[in-house]
């Protein structure tokens, strides 16, 4: 099963990189927005 992924990455090394590229451009948008709409709350002191 590696092999076949292994043959699949190398033969399509752009379509992969594409990709790759892709996937942490729409994880830093959605991280982004998170990360604003986060609410840190004050918690008292046990």
């Amino acid at each position: 099963m590696l092999s076949r992924l292994g043959r699949f990455t190398v033969r399509r090394r752009k379509l992969v990189l594409a990709g790759t590229a892709l996937f942490l451009i729409a994880a830093a948008v959605f991280g982004s927005g998170v990360s604003d709409r986060r609410v840190l709350e004050d918690v008292g002191a046990p």
